[in-house]
């Protein structure tokens, strides 16, 4: 640990000798940041200046150049004792194409000046654009004629342009030159060059005052989180008083956060004892509940908010007769149906905080047999007393479903008890009829009367045989036979042999609106009840 306070308190590695703190460090970096872009700059204008100084002397030795070489040209034509005060058209053609050899810049005009009059040589135009002629050339020619060779200072031209001009007196050194050479350059180019190289030293200058601003703001920026971490590192090392190194903040910092380093590294390997601890106890606690869950007769299914399931245990699977891998990959309508009881109470769960108790569900799969099983539900919350999903109970209760359908079986057949208590009662009085009228069958011989009893005889006798058949047909299991019949004709038949009982008396009549009247039923049963229908009515 001293080792370590020892080489935090030595601040960055350029300045450790001196002891220096990083916010001086910093100050020092951005100092020296901006004086190599100070010097850079200033290298930067002086080279733009001299650049420029030296194009203009460059393009002023040219113009001399060639302004000697045409003057020597001209004078060695014409002659250096010219005296005439004009020349003629031809002679001014002469001296064009004598010009013509020199390639003469399209900046330049060529003029040979006379004491009265002035001519220009070159562009081959007698005047150009908005030149008058001039008597005796412009008057910053005038030290021309004093018989002095010079570079005017530029001036505006009779056209407007800004110009400079090489004068030559012919004879040279006369005091009174017989004609002056005139070679006269336009300075747009020059000027135009000129404009840019004091706008791009104005855009430097502009650059380096905004890179000092962006020098300072820099420097601020980087101290502030020093202090900032200065202000922290105090407040910490009020409780820290061994480990209290230097004034610089970023060392202090670095010394706290390695003994801080080194308690939270002492802390993880506690921490990871304790999780690995309980992490055993968990899965212990899990198998145990398993095992548990695994014993009792019911099977539970928990669903989230998303209506995918949380967890579900073996025995639900079994009941439901599904896969435990596809019990947890699907949703609740994937897996039972959006219109299922499942669905249903899982939405009333989640959005209306229903609770379901013992709600009965008849569960079928292809190739599986019918299934009652009996469904109860419960919330499970989170924080804020939300609903974050439903746990379901499901218990399979189908034994106890069919014990119920054999109790009802054994209460219909207490109940056809009763009712054949009741048909030995009906039995009973077609017998007594038929006593009587066997009484009087006997008392009474004679032929006639002999017939109606026994005409009463008959009809009570097949009253007492359809009731002794309809108590047979109750008592017994009914076992339906289906096949495809034709209904229509099944209720002609029936209604012609009513017809012939108790027409005209009774009229009877059919209307069907369906013209296909085939249908599977039961043609016996369904003959049964038509005859029913009509003996009741």
């Amino acid at each position: 640990m001293s080792s370590e306070r020892k080489q935090a308190t030595h601040g960055i590695p350029l300045f450790s000798s001196f002891n220096v703190s990083y916010q001086t460090a910093i100050k020092i970096y951005s100092l020296m940041i901006l004086i190599v872009f100070s010097i850079y700059t200033v290298g930067f204008g002086f080279n733009l200046r001299y650049l420029m100084i030296k194009s203009e002397e460059s393009e002023t030795l040219e113009l001399y150049s060639l302004g000697e070489s045409i003057a020597l040209f001209l004078s060695s034509y014409i002659g250096e004792n010219f005296s005439y005060s004009d020349l003629p058209e031809g002679k001014i053609k002469e001296l064009q194409e004598k010009l013509s050899r020199f390639r003469v810049d399209i900046r330049d005009r060529i003029y040979l000046v006379l004491p009265k009059k002035t001519f220009l040589l070159s562009p081959q135009r007698l005047h150009p654009p908005g030149i008058k002629e001039l008597s005796g050339g412009s008057v910053f020619w005038k030290d021309g004629w004093l018989g002095k060779q010079c570079i005017t200072a530029p001036y505006a031209a009779a056209d407007g342009k800004r110009t400079k001009a090489f004068v030559q007196p012919v004879p040279p050194g006369s005091r009174e030159p017989a004609y002056l050479i005139v070679l006269e350059r336009d300075l747009k180019f020059s000027e135009t060059m000129r404009r840019m190289s004091s706008f791009l030293l104005g855009f430097i200058i502009i650059g380096f005052l905004g890179m000092v601003s962006l020098i300072y703001l820099y420097g601020v920026t980087m101290i502030r989180p020093f202090r900032a971490l200065e202000s922290v590192v105090n407040r910490f090392e009020k409780n820290q008083h061994d480990i209290s190194v230097g004034r610089d903040p970023l060392s202090r910092a670095i010394v706290l956060f390695e003994s801080t380093l080194k308690a939270v590294r002492e802390k993880e390997t506690e921490l990871n004892e304790v999780n690995a601890l309980l992490d055993k106890q968990v899965r212990r606690s899990r198998e145990f509940q398993e095992d548990v869950l695994s014993t009792v007769n019911s099977g539970i299914i928990t669903f989230d908010q998303y209506r995918k399931p949380i967890s579900i245990t073996s025995k639900a699977a079994s009941l439901l007769h599904l896969h435990y891998e596809k019990l947890t990959t699907m949703t609740c309508e994937e897996l039972f149906g959006s219109n299922s009881l499942l669905s249903t109470m899982l939405t009333d769960g989640l959005k209306h905080r229903r609770i379901y108790s013992n709600r009965q569900w008849k569960w079928h799969l292809p190739g599986v047999p019918v299934q009652w099983l009996s469904v109860s539900t419960h919330l499970l919350k989170g924080e804020m007393d939300s609903v974050i999903g439903v746990g379901f109970v499901i218990r399979d209760i189908t034994e106890r479903k069919q014990l119920e359908e054999l109790i009802r079986a054994k209460e219909d057949m207490a109940a056809l008890g009763e009712m054949a208590a009741g048909i030995a009662h009906e039995i009973r009085n077609p017998l007594a009829v038929i006593r009587g009228n066997t009484d009087l069958l006997a008392d009474d011989l004679s032929s006639e009367e002999i017939q109606e009893v026994v005409s009463e005889i008959k009809a009570e006798t097949d009253n007492l045989d359809r009731i002794i058949r309809d108590f047979l047909k109750f008592a017994r299991p009914v076992k339906l036979d289906i096949a495809d019949c034709d209904i229509g004709a099944i209720l002609k038949e029936i209604v012609s042999q009513y017809r012939i009982e108790y027409e005209p008396r009774i009229r009877f009549g059919i209307q069907l609106d369906v013209q296909n009247t085939i249908a599977q039923i039961d043609e016996g049963l369904f003959r049964q009840i038509i005859l029913n229908l009509l003996d009741n009515a």
